[in-house]
């Protein structure tokens, strides 16, 4: 249990690795409370940091873990995880049951920022079980979750499962609860959402009130798919996708999209440009 604490980089717990990193393995478990902490750089609560080469990396979120009033100045008001080198087979996890309320970040994820800076393969992040996020805004993108790709991705995956109730969030681009953002060009994604999710109250100032896909580069062999009990409501975007907005860029192949289920999108909006 950590409150009222402000540091530079990770408000309660700061993890660096300096060179590169094979095997690397952060678990956190148990019964896990941050409560107003805050950093003045990234991670408000939780930093990590891949200053090397990373292969096959884990960080790990299980058991029963709260975050309140946790804000960063730059990315992740409550985590963030930042590949700075080449990547291979890293993944970031929640597999417990995760509140976080009131929590914010300068620029993205206002709850979670996943940022790989170089070169990423085999990346995945996965919330899982019960995840319940509230009240949480991002100045940029990702009002609760962003996960970026600032160059080449290979079989990357994002994946929001099991009981899922995000509220009330906001950015102010693109992505009002979540972001997935591939700079570079990317092959073999997957973006998927299934379970018993609700996001209700969200908003973005340009695309995807809730959720925001984008390519900016050649993509191929993309899915993102939609399944089971889930619902909109009341969400709404500056621009395009009042619930969701998936773009690409120029060169496209082999891509697809997928609603099945019981979904529901009840007095959502989109303002145009």
């Amino acid at each position: 249990s950590v409150a009222s604490r402000n540091n530079a980089s990770g408000g309660a717990v700061q993890v660096w690795f300096a060179e590169n990193a094979t095997n690397a393995r952060i678990d956190v478990g148990g019964q896990t409370l941050c409560e107003r902490v805050s950093s003045s750089s990234s991670g408000g609560c939780l930093s990590v940091t891949f200053n090397g080469n990373a292969v096959n990396s884990s960080v790990r979120v299980s058991g029963n873990a709260t975050m309140i009033n946790c804000t960063a100045q730059t990315a992740g008001g409550c985590l963030s995880v930042a590949y700075s080198m080449r990547s291979t087979a890293s993944r970031v996890e929640f597999r417990g049951r995760t509140s976080m309320r009131t929590c914010s970040a300068g620029q993205e994820g206002g709850c979670v920022s996943v940022s790989h800076r170089n070169a990423a393969e085999q990346a995945t992040v996965t919330f899982a079980n019960d995840t319940n996020l509230q009240s949480c805004t991002a100045v940029v993108q990702g009002g609760c979750i962003s996960v970026s790709y600032s160059d080449i991705s290979l079989d990357t995956a994002f994946f929001l499962g099991g009981l899922a109730a995000i509220e009330d969030c906001s950015s102010g681009n693109g992505g009002g609860c979540i972001s997935v953002d591939h700079e570079g060009a990317s092959a073999r994604s997957d973006v998927a959402i299934t379970g018993e999710i609700l996001m209700n109250r969200c908003s973005a100032g340009s695309h995807g009130g809730c959720v925001h896909v984008y390519y900016g580069d050649s993509v191929s062999t993309s899915s993102f798919s939609i399944r089971g009990n889930v619902k909109f409501g009341n969400c709404s975007a500056g621009f395009n996708g009042g619930c969701v907005a998936v773009e690409h860029g120029d060169v496209v192949h082999d891509t697809s999209a997928v609603l099945d289920g019981a979904i529901a999108m009840s007095q959502c909006s989109a303002f145009g440009n």
